[in-house]
């Protein structure tokens, strides 16, 4: 109501509703703020105190993903997960496009890709760290064609580029395999599963259920 043409200024009364009082009084609590969304750059993330330039490498361990580093490999670094509830291969490639639980975060995650031997070695020990290296596990090749010469290729987004086939490609660049030996050998089984107790891989129906890994490919 501007009593007297001096209260220009809000306060909260204990009641929780606001009240315009006289600017002049000194005796009153106060409170500040921090608004975050203009405290770092565009494009940057917030933990609260710090911004990065990348999401923290704690923000996706956290969350229970495990870092490869590819340095060496001169590939993009990768997220695996492993995830100990089976699932047939269709349902286990719809559930790593939900298991994206990293704020900040705008990749979605895929049934993991192994693209040299030290990716499959960090899959085999997330298994084993599980217990579960007796299980077998779905990774995300699949068979392109109706015949058993018919490419296999890693689910789109879970390799850099165009890496996509990985065996028996048109083109002949054929990527980093471990099958077991006579694999893969049958025109019906089109989806890859890594043995039990075994970095070996196999080809397998996609109604069977298994255990799988969800991977990020930063």
């Amino acid at each position: 109501n501007d009593y007297q043409d001096g209260e220009d200024c809000t306060q909260v009364l204990k009641t929780g509703v606001w009240n315009d009082y006289k600017c002049s009084k000194t005796s009153e609590a106060y409170v500040c703020q921090i608004r975050f969304a203009n405290y770092c750059n565009d494009g940057e993330y917030f933990d609260g105190t710090t911004c990065y330039s990348e999401i923290p490498t704690s923000w996706f361990t956290n969350a229970g993903w495990t870092l490869h580093d590819n340095s060496d490999a001169g590939r993009p670094d990768v997220y695996f997960k492993f995830f100990s509830s089976q699932l047939s291969w269709p349902n286990a490639r719809d559930a790593c496009a939900t298991a994206n639980n990293i704020v900040g975060n705008s990749k979605t995650p895929v049934l993991a890709a192994a693209l040299d031997v030290d990716e499959m070695q960090t899959l085999y020990n997330l298994r084993q760290s599980a217990g579960l290296s007796v299980e077998k596990a779905w990774l995300g090749g699949y068979q392109t064609g109706s015949s058993n010469s018919s490419p296999y290729n890693w689910l789109e987004g879970s390799t850099p580029g165009q890496e996509e086939c990985f065996w028996n490609c048109a083109n002949g660049n054929n990527g980093y395999t471990i099958w077991e030996s006579g694999e893969p050998n049958k025109d019906k089984e089109k989806h890859t599963e890594v043995r039990s107790n075994s970095k070996y891989w196999n080809d397998q129906d996609d109604y069977e259920q298994r255990y799988y890994w969800c991977q990020i490919r930063l």
